[in-house]
């Protein structure tokens, strides 16, 4: 009988540090936050995944990558209302705020507009006038869908080339991405697409500038849009956007802060971007325009 009494006790002991066991781990599960949702445009897919990687080491705060058009991206958020930040660049920011999507913005880099060509530049093309060679498989962005595209008919306006470029038999993609992999595959001698793109294909691919002279110029090229509001094309910004549907939101600043500061800066060089200079806040919502 004793036996049996001193197992008894024994047993509701167990069971009683089981279930304070349990219920210790059940707040640990309830109190343990989710990583961080991070919807990415395809250019800055490679730094971003590089810096949330850098970020988890520091912090142990863990950070999820969803990459794909910064346009399809934007859609995503809106019709989910989930997630924690944004990074995109112009001119997404502006549509994110006018639709109340997003708390903050902080500008990260640039990106800007380049010639790719194959390596060793076998065209041997010099400058945007050598693209209307008949000899030069041309391929650019299609401005419906791309920034790029924009600047491109600004700046073949200024070199006077606007019109041989539309007579010109040009391949013309939604993307960056796609109009360098068809370069890098031979498809294409030449297309017009960001620095940061040509980079993270410079195993096959070099970058041939763009005259100053035919450039955006700041404030003179700036365009206004129904849908984007006040666009600068002479210096397209990285951003990255606290999301106003995030759980997170302290969390998601500090990540966006981070992103943002001197420490990984040269992460985005690394990938081919250039950077702002000095400290970076969180700038002001692009300004959009009035309503009629």
């Amino acid at each position: 009988m004793r036996f049996v009494s001193a197992f008894c006790k024994v047993s509701v002991c167990a069971v009683v540090i089981l279930l304070a066991g349990t219920a210790m781990g059940c707040r640990r599960a309830r109190t343990q936050k989710k990583p961080l949702l991070c919807y990415v445009g395809g250019t800055m897919r490679l730094a971003m995944e590089d810096l949330a990687g850098q970020y988890q080491k520091k912090t142990g705060k863990p950070v999820d990558i969803d990459y794909a058009g910064s346009g399809e991206l934007l859609v995503r958020i809106q019709t989910t209302n989930v997630g924690d930040l944004y990074v995109c660049h112009d001119p997404f920011l502006g549509r994110l705020m006018a639709k109340g999507l997003g708390t903050q913005g902080w500008v990260v880099a640039y990106v800007t507009p380049m010639i790719a060509v194959q390596k060793g530049n076998p065209k041997s093309i010099k400058g945007l006038k050598d693209l209307v060679r008949e000899d030069v498989r041309l391929g650019l962005t299609d401005p419906t869908y791309s920034t790029t595209g924009w600047i491109c008919k600004t700046m073949f306006k200024k070199a006077g080339i606007a019109d041989a470029i539309e007579a010109k038999d040009v391949r013309r993609t939604r993307g960056g991405g796609q109009t360098a992999n068809n370069v890098k595959l031979g498809h294409l001698d030449a297309g017009i697409v960001w620095d940061a793109v040509i980079h993270s294909r410079r195993d096959a691919l070099e970058a041939v500038d763009i005259e100053a002279e035919y450039r955006p110029q700041p404030k003179v090229d700036a365009i206004t849009t129904a849908t984007f509001g006040v666009v600068d094309m002479s210096a397209i910004q990285v951003t990255m956007a606290t999301l106003k549907c995030s759980r997170q939101a302290s969390d998601a600043a500090a990540f966006a802060e981070f992103v943002a500061s001197p420490e990984a800066r040269q992460t985005w060089i690394d990938y081919g971007f250039s950077v702002p200079e000095g400290k970076v806040g969180p700038v002001e919502s692009p300004k959009q325009p009035a309503k009629e």
